[in-house]
Order: C-alpha cells, then sequence, then structure tokens
C-alpha cells in the first residue's frame, strides 16, 4: 500500500518506516523543510520506496499534498516532553493538526488510518489497570492535555465511522535507528549507568522497546481494523 507518514523522522517513526518499507509498502514521509539527515534517508531507500514531502504538519495544504495518492496514514508527529514552555507548540501540532491529519484522512476514505497517541491521554485511569476502553483522562501537564485532545477527537471520528486505529506507547526505549535517541531513553541512560533509579510509591514504569512498538504499528496497517487499541492488543 502507499502509506503516508508524519513524524516518521523521529526515534520512533524511523524505526516504523523502515517496518513499513520491509513489509513492501510504499512511503510518502512526511519532513520538516529543515531536516536534513542523509544517512537515514539513504539507508531507508534501501528498504524499499520512498518519497519525502517537505512541509509543515500544521499547514493544512502540507497535510493534503501529503495524502495525496495515499491509501493510508500513519500520524506520529508530536512534541514530546514535560517543559510547559512549549505549550503552545504542543496544542498546534499534537492537538490541532492531529486533528486536521485525522479529518482529511477521514474525507478522503483512507483505511486505516492509524493515530499514535500516549498513555499520558489515559493517565492517570479511574481503575488499577489501563486497556483499550480506558476513558481519555483530563491531563495534567500541558503535554498530556494535548494528547487528550486529540484522542477525544479521534474517538468521535471513530463513532462516525472513521476507521481509525490507535494506539498509546508508554515510556519507549531502545537502540535509534540513525536518528537521536527517545527522551525516555536520554532520561534512563543515566539511571542504567550509575544503577540508582528512582523510588516509586505504589507505582512503575511501563518500559517498551522501540522496536515492539515498531512492529505493531506495522501489523496495524490493514484495511478494516478501526478500533481502539493498545499496544499489547494489536
Amino acid at each position: 500500500m502507499q502509506i503516508a507518514v508524519t513524524g516518521g523522522t523521529g526515534y520512533l517513526g524511523a524505526h516504523i518506516v523502515r517496518g513499513l518499507l520491509t513489509a513492501g509498502h510504499r512511503v510518502r514521509l512526511l519532513a520538516e523543510p529543515g531536516w536534513n539527515n542523509p544517512p537515514l534517508l539513504h539507508k531507508l531507500s534501501e528498504f524499499g520506496a520512498i518519497t519525502v514531502i517537505r512541509g509543515d504538519v500544521r499547514d493544512p495544504d502540507t497535510i493534503s499534498r501529503l495524502l495525496d495518492d495515499a491509501e493510508t496514514v500513519l500520524h506520529g508527529a508530536g512534541v514530546v516532553g514535560t517543559d510547559n514552555r512549549r505549550e503552545k507548540l504542543m496544542w498546534e501540532v499534537n492537538a490541532y493538526a492531529t486533528e486536521a491529519v485525522l479529518r482529511q484522512a477521514h474525507q478522503r476514505g483512507l483505511d486505516p488510518i492509524v493515530s499514535i497517541n500516549s498513555y499520558s491521554a489515559l493517565f492517570p485511569p479511574p481503575g488499577p489497570v489501563i486497556g483499550p476502553d480506558t476513558p481519555t483522562s483530563a491531563g495534567r501537564s500541558a503535554y498530556a492535555k494535548t494528547k487528550g485532545y486529540a484522542d477525544r477527537v479521534a474517538r468521535r471520528l471513530q463513532d462516525e465511522g472513521a476507521p481509525i486505529v490507535l494506539t498509546y506507547p508508554s515510556s519507549v526505549v531502545g537502540p535509534a535507528y540513525m536518528t537521536n535517541p527517545g527522551i525516555t531513553e536520554q532520561g534512563w541512560a543515566t539511571i542504567v549507568r550509575t544503577g540508582v533509579a528512582p523510588r516509586l510509591r505504589n507505582a512503575g514504569m511501563m518500559m517498551v522497546d522501540v522496536r515492539d512498538i515498531a512492529d505493531v504499528h506495522v501489523a496495524s496497517m490493514s484495511p478494516g481494523r478501526g478500533r481502539n487499541a493498545t499496544c499489547a492488543a494489536v
């Protein structure tokens, strides 16, 4: 299939794009105008057909160009972090750009529409276990609030019949594929080196390998799977 991908130049996205190409798909990759990683692009090109579309995910015309000729879309672009000074950008990208991508994809009849959210959209849960039916949380941080907004939009579109598949990765770790390490990977690298972990009271950390998460999303690219999905459910 011809798959439009946002966020494919980042830590998780590069692994996903490699997996999609290896599976025989063709990829239309959205890249920011200033993005420059020739080694990654060259390596990805060895696995299959990839077309780079330059533009800003916040621009509706860019989204339109990206989705032209696409059969499906995997939306993974996002601003990750706990720095509330980036709140405006988080709302623009995580919330409003996500809404625009999902709505355009639905209007064009793309199937599936895979959207990568975050377990932050579901945390803290009303019960002890987070699952595919866990309601969206109000969120505490700017990041969680913007991911929650995107989740509510996606679920409303699902109710309208949009074939949207939602995933909620948690703390992603593992080797980078010719990109910068992920946020969690960077933070926990020091902990692993020193052997000193933070004390968690009545809690824990859900660590998932970036390669496993990539495999989940490659497996999600099948028509007719429009439902909520946790990473473990695909």
